[in-house]
């Protein structure tokens, strides 16, 4: 029992002398008002860059209203997502460091594994303090203490940053050639045929399953892998579109939902299997409510 009580008054001594630590630390500041990056305004942001042991592996532009993925792909970006990064800037912080008076590496912030970019301003991820698990970055000169949501958030897989849309909003569908089945517009009339034809589809249900084309969300992307399709089994989708350009889509499985790759990002695309058949056969698009 004795040697217990003393091991007991050991610990509660290391505990407080941690907790002195943290609160008399050189250059420790506890400021209520204080956010990451000040004087922050998301709507001037043109580039996000997502580092992650010193390589650059997502980066996303504006351009004009809209985000893009310009690497390691050429696609629409989330847009919820991208809100979500540009918000981290304006993190509460609970403790401000100066960090010329400290060695960064006790914070984990010699060479931080994950640093993301907001044009010329950087914020580094450290590690986390021992007592309130919340997550150091550093800011310019200053470290700071945040809690540590965002880094669980910008190390998730960056296809979470891809826009669910399938097709890109600024393009409209001219022709779409699907397994058994081509719709293309009537440069006459500017109704939708179908070839072969099938008179239990109108123009304006082909219209309808074109639109439905145009707004199509998938409801997960994930990286598509080399051994997930069979090249004796291959069925494609092409879609041409107003301006010439093309899209090729490929049919990785369609027995329960409807999984489509793009062969360019080497992304996959689920899309629920409620929707499947009023995708890939025109004729069911008059059940459409």
């Amino acid at each position: 029992m004795k040697t217990r009580h003393i091991l007991n008054l050991i610990l509660v001594s290391i505990v407080g002398i941690l907790i002195a630590f943290t609160i008399y630390e050189p250059g420790r500041v506890q400021n209520s008002d204080v956010t990451l990056v000040s004087n922050y305004d998301p709507q001037k942001i043109k580039i996000l860059i997502l580092e992650r042991d010193g390589s650059q592996i997502l980066k996303i532009e504006k351009e004009q209203a809209h985000w893009f993925i310009r690497k390691p792909f050429d696609l629409a970006a989330n847009s919820f997502q991208v809100n979500a990064l540009l918000s981290i800037a304006n993190n509460h912080s609970y403790t401000q460091i100066n960090a010329q008076q400290h060695d960064l590496e006790k914070f984990g912030l010699k060479n931080p594994h994950i640093s993301l970019h907001y044009d010329d301003k950087v914020i580094s991820f450290g590690g986390t303090d021992p007592l309130n698990f919340r997550r150091y970055v550093l800011v310019d000169n200053t470290v700071h203490l945040i809690n540590d949501g965002s880094y669980r958030y910008i190390s998730q897989d960056i296809t979470k940053f891809v826009s669910y849309k399938l097709l890109p909003d600024d393009k409209r569908i001219k022709k779409i050639e699907l397994p058994g089945v081509l719709i293309s517009k009537n440069a006459v009339n500017g109704n939708w045929d179908m070839t072969p034809k099938d008179n239990r589809v109108s123009p304006d249900e082909l219209s309808m399953f074109i639109e439905r084309w145009q707004n199509v969300q998938a409801t997960d992307i994930k990286p598509w892998l080399a051994d997930e399709l069979k090249q004796d089994t291959v069925k494609s989708i092409n879609i041409q579109f107003a301006d010439n350009s093309e899209l090729a889509l490929v049919i990785i499985d369609d027995k329960s939902d409807l999984i489509l790759g793009k062969n360019e990002s080497r992304l996959r695309y689920e899309l629920a299997e409620t929707i499947k058949e009023k995708l890939l056969r025109p004729a069911e698009s008059e059940n459409q409510p």
